[in-house]
């Protein structure tokens, strides 16, 4: 099946102040049931943090950090701090609905709390082929990258049995502070063995990280509800720009370089680029993929020693056994895990209708 080139928001980090400035709960519990509109009940305290932050409550991998004094009072200037990575953000929307909850509804909650935005990525799966990590690592290498941005930095992985490159990434710029940094890899590439059977033939992905006061931009610009391919494909075509080789241009200064073809067209792609509205499941595919690869094989081997010496009775019980340790061990949250698999499970194909 033919994929569509689609954008979507892959990282999202903001602070809030607490609306008490003693219960963490009460402050967190704002955030999970008024900001993000989750059920505060899901969601399992942890003693450990991020950043400075020294507790959290975490729903699957989404996350909302505070830290407590050594009195153990709310340090109230640290603010609460919520925090979505890429599967944070793909395991939350699940609970998005057309209209009704979507990226854009949420950031204008945030904002209207007066948050401040400490980073937000866009991340745009291509799959129509218009966009190269070697091609863009070639004219960076050639100083045809015309940029704010001073420095780039290019990561290859290769495997040492045949010397076969199964990975590579270009980035733009840096991280942190109020910067920005384009990243751009090959995801085809990073499923190794399983690309084949995903039937698709190119995915490059493009990636926008906005920290700081471009973060704040970016995000007050989506709470005016300006689509979000707009408004990535805006920020890039005012920050980058590739131009033409000595071979094909004369002037000295290459910011007066025409912008070669490849570059105008891929900005182009825009039109034909849509938001990102399939859910996807992303909950415990490392724990499935770990069973299934690394444990059916002595799983079964057992099973089936048990099986032949002792009969099939045995050999069940035996796998009941394991059952039960496993649950023993299960904590809160393995459930909160278990309960968003769940939800992955049942829910519609699409949030946005």
């Amino acid at each position: 099946m033919k994929r569509s080139n689609t954008v979507t928001i892959d990282w999202f980090a903001n602070t809030v102040k607490p609306v008490d400035d003693a219960d963490y709960i009460r402050s967190c519990k704002y955030v999970v049931e008024e900001l993000l509109k989750l059920n505060f009940n899901d969601f399992v305290l942890e003693l450990y943090g991020t950043n400075r932050y020294n507790h959290h409550f975490v729903y699957a991998d989404i996350k909302v950090y505070f830290s407590l004094n050594d009195d153990n009072s709310m340090n109230y200037g640290m603010g609460i701090f919520t925090e979505m990575r890429g599967q944070g953000c793909r395991q939350y929307e699940q609970f998005m609905n057309g209209s009704v909850n979507n990226w854009s509804a949420l950031i204008s909650r945030y904002l209207n709390d007066c948050a401040h935005f400490t980073r937000l990525d866009v991340a745009n799966d291509i799959y129509d082929g218009s966009l190269s990590v070697q091609k863009i690592y070639e004219y960076c290498k050639q100083g045809l990258c015309i940029s704010y941005s001073k420095k780039y930095e290019y990561h290859e992985t290769g495997r040492l049995e045949d010397g076969e490159i199964v990975g590579e990434t270009i980035n733009i710029g840096k991280k942190g502070s109020n910067s920005q940094q384009w990243g751009v890899y090959n995801k085809l590439m990073e499923q190794g063995e399983k690309a084949s059977d995903i039937g698709i033939n190119s995915w490059v992905r493009s990636e926008l990280r906005l920290f700081g006061d471009k973060a704040v931009l970016f995000a007050q610009n989506m709470a005016s509800k300006k689509p979000l391919k707009d408004l990535f494909f805006s920020v890039l075509a005012s920050h980058y720009r590739f131009v033409l080789s000595d071979k094909y241009s004369i002037d000295t200064k290459k910011s007066r370089r025409e912008t070669v073809s490849w570059w105008n067209e891929y900005i182009q792609t825009k039109e034909r680029t849509k938001l990102k509205t399939i859910r996807e499941e992303t909950t415990l595919l490392k724990s499935k993929e770990f069973l299934e690869t690394q444990v059916a094989r002595t799983l079964t081997k057992v099973y089936k020693a048990y099986e032949s010496s002792q009969g099939v009775e045995f050999a069940n019980a035996y796998i009941n056994y394991l059952l039960a340790i496993g649950l023993e061990k299960m904590n809160d949250k393995d459930y909160t895990e278990v309960k968003e698999f769940s939800i992955e499970q049942n829910n519609n194909f699409t949030w946005g209708e």
